[in-house]
């Protein structure tokens, strides 16, 4: 994969590809719109996280009782931040929806700045595939900061091999400046992924160092400033943790996980075999009119890129500290970069809008999984309209799996929902806050919210107001009901109360 070399004027890009970009952005943004809730597991802890952030002063809830609040400026940083701007003019639901809308405009500028720039692009058209691809995995897992970080990296990079391509001319300078702020502050994983694509395309321009400087300046950067935030503000395992991961992945298992964007979200539950098939019809069109053309092809930045990301997909180990899927977040990367070497293909003008319907069929697809996961969740709704506000929730999800999703690799999906509480009715505590430093909201000094014993029952619910149960089996839920008060049930969910004692030991 080349890039326009210095001087050269940018592609003058087609009509039709931008028009129908710009409707699969629309059409994508439809889905994250359309239903009361986001079908993303850790989703409701990022919103808890940007709720009691936006009202931590407010005297009607006792957030400062529970729990300390510090917008920190650094990695993991972006995305609450521009939360807390957006709840200056909306619900911190709808914010979310707005900062999401926004980060798949940021994947509409990465088909964009492949199509103009890069020279080895004989069609745009596979392009149009990386906005299904938004709905990728680390969507669904929910995790925020790196959803929005992992294309401002991306478009970073890209950018880079650009400005590497062209020359360093002030203006590109000054906006990749501004690409490598958002990528530190978006997320640390994103910003050394973003390290190691820039030094492997100062690498791809050993002979030409001139050239490949801005490059290698870049990743040396990125990797100080991590470093140095990592030694002076940062502990990965907070002391008397442990971490929750498993152990590493078999090899079968990041094979399935790879494939989950391309089989519908499930793979050891049956597949979704119109996104199977879907897909195969894209990549394997591209595949065949590729294969006539790229003979003694030279592999480009792009491809390199995209064998590092699968390598270390396949490499890595699955767990650092107390954060799991540490490989196989390279996934995200991955895809879109296999949409950007699909372009290399010559596709006939006659068949290539075929790629805008196959993309918006795939986004059909996905708002049906969203409908479907945003079902389930709506079961808790009743219960919260029965709950106070400034109250003590133990959550007892027992069976967490949705429908809608792979039984295996999204056993969690609902397990944090029970946050909707502190969202949507206020104020309150939870022992479930995930211990990550990074997060603006800590649990105050001194406080202790009871954990479930390994040795049976005992009496944990009895320091809680509320106790909110999913997937419990009738023995358990006939003890609840005989020390604690029964409120409702609704679906799979169901409320026990009782007037507790102080949970908070100072």
């Amino acid at each position: 994969m080349s890039e326009r070399t210095e001087g050269s004027p940018p592609r003058r890009l087609d009509r039709l590809f931008v028009g129908a970009l710009l409707v699969e952005w629309v059409a994508a943004a439809g889905i994250l719109w359309a239903t009361p809730f986001l079908p993303m597991q850790d989703l409701p802890q990022h919103l808890f996280q940007a709720e009691v952030t936006r009202s931590f002063d407010d005297p009607a809830l006792d957030w400062k009782a529970h729990f300390t609040c510090d917008a920190r400026f650094g990695p993991y940083a972006l995305a609450f931040l521009a939360l807390r701007a957006i709840t200056a003019l909306a619900p911190v639901e709808a914010a979310v929806r707005v900062l999401l809308t926004l980060t798949l405009g940021v994947y509409v500028a990465i088909a964009l700045a492949v199509a103009r720039d890069d020279e080895d692009v004989a069609s745009p058209w596979p392009l149009l595939l990386v906005v299904p691809l938004f709905f990728q995995p680390i969507f669904h897992l929910g995790f925020l900061p790196l959803v929005v970080a992992t294309p401002i990296a991306l478009l970073a990079a890209i950018d880079l091999r650009t400005l590497v391509a062209r020359g360093p001319a002030r203006r590109r300078l000054a906006r990749h400046a501004a690409l490598l702020g958002a990528t530190f502050l978006g997320h640390p994983y994103a910003a050394l992924v973003y390290a190691v694509l820039a030094l492997l395309l100062a690498a791809s321009h050993a002979r030409a160092w001139r050239r490949g400087w801005p490059a290698l300046a870049a990743g040396l950067l990125m990797l100080g400033a991590l470093a140095a935030w990592y030694a002076l503000t940062f502990a990965p395992v907070e002391p008397g943790q442990v971490s929750r991961a498993g152990g590493p992945w078999p090899w079968k298992d990041r094979l399935e996980f790879l494939l989950l964007p391309f089989t519908g979200m499930r793979i050891r539950s049956e597949p979704g075999w119109w996104d199977a098939a879907l897909w195969a019809v894209a990549i394997g069109a591209s595949i065949a009119f590729a294969a006539r053309s790229l003979r003694g092809a030279r592999p480009g930045s792009a491809t390199l890129w995209l064998a590092a990301c699968v390598a270390g997909f396949f490499l890595l180990p699955s767990w650092q500290g107390n954060y799991s899927y540490f490989n196989v977040r390279l996934g995200a990367f991955a895809n879109v970069l296999l949409c950007v070497l699909l372009t290399r293909a010559p596709i006939p003008a006659r068949i290539a809008p075929g790629f805008a319907a196959v993309s918006l069929a795939l986004l059909a697809l996905a708002g049906q999984r969203s409908i479907e996961v945003s079902r389930e969740t709506e079961e808790l709704v009743p219960l919260l309209a029965q709950m106070e506000r400034n109250r003590t929730v133990f959550p007892l999800v027992l069976d967490s799996r949705t429908r809608a999703l792979d039984p295996v690799y999204f056993y969690e999906m609902h397990q944090h929902a029970p946050f909707y509480y502190h969202v949507r009715v206020g104020g309150g505590a939870t022992p479930a806050l995930f211990p990550n430093s990074m997060q603006p909201v800590q649990y105050r000094p001194g406080v202790r919210m009871l954990e479930l014993p390994l040795d049976g029952l005992g009496v944990w619910y009895l320091a809680y107001d509320y106790v909110l149960v999913r997937g419990a089996p009738r023995r358990l839920l006939d003890v609840l009901a005989r020390n604690a008060t029964f409120s409702a049930s609704s679906g799979r969910w169901a409320l026990f109360s009782r007037v507790a004692r102080p949970i908070a030991a100072r």
